[in-house]
């Protein structure tokens, strides 16, 4: 039984109240097969950064959205056990996977995904804080990585990005995301979010 809160898509559509913590939502990407572009490492690395978020910003919820059922994941036994730690925290949510990310998205004030899953550039797209993880430094030349502040390589980095986007004033988010939007011609673009990910990663 997975323990910790577990959403239903009704919780998202409520408006927060003033007295709301802000949210952090993390994403992860396909566990394995050949839909899957980060590695068991990569995985690793992601739930490790998340376990330092939760007690690193405490005055946030956290909350962690798998691309598949969480029990796969949990196969691997690192991953289970920093698991294990950080579902007791009372600022962590785990989200069905069942969930449209959009639900989630849209009541975040900041959004961090695994490289490259659809998520940031859906959080992009609804003009949301959001970047990438690339904790074991496999897309160092990656598309996205000529963005500024868009994709971090190492825990620094993701650190150092996540207070920055957190402090990012809303009224320069715009801005923030101008040449993003232009260089993907989000305008003009009419595929989905994983389709502009897998044209620009190609």
């Amino acid at each position: 039984v997975v323990s910790g809160p577990l959403w239903s898509s009704k919780e998202f559509l409520k408006k927060k109240s003033k007295t709301d913590k802000k949210k952090i939502s993390f994403f992860m990407s396909s566990y394995s097969g050949r839909n899957a572009i980060n590695s068991i490492d990569g995985h690793i690395s992601f739930i490790k950064f998340i376990e330092i978020i939760v007690k690193k910003y405490s005055d946030y919820n956290i909350y962690l959205k798998p691309k598949s059922f969480i029990e796969r994941y949990l196969e691997n036994k690192k991953i289970a056990e920093i698991y294990e730690e950080i579902k007791k925290r009372n600022n962590f949510c785990i989200v069905k996977n069942e969930i449209p990310s959009y639900d989630l998205i849209s009541t975040s004030d900041l959004v961090i995904s695994q490289a490259f899953s659809s998520p940031t550039v859906e959080a992009i797209f609804m003009n949301k804080k959001s970047f990438y993880l690339d904790l074991n430094n496999k897309y160092r030349s990656g598309y996205f990585c000529k963005f500024n502040n868009l994709v971090s390589h190492s825990i620094d980095e993701g650190l150092n990005n996540l207070s920055q986007w957190l402090n990012l004033k809303d009224n320069l988010l715009e801005e923030k995301y101008k040449n993003i939007s232009l260089d993907m011609n989000f305008n003009a673009n009419k595929g989905s979010p994983i389709e502009i990910i897998k044209r620009n990663l190609n």
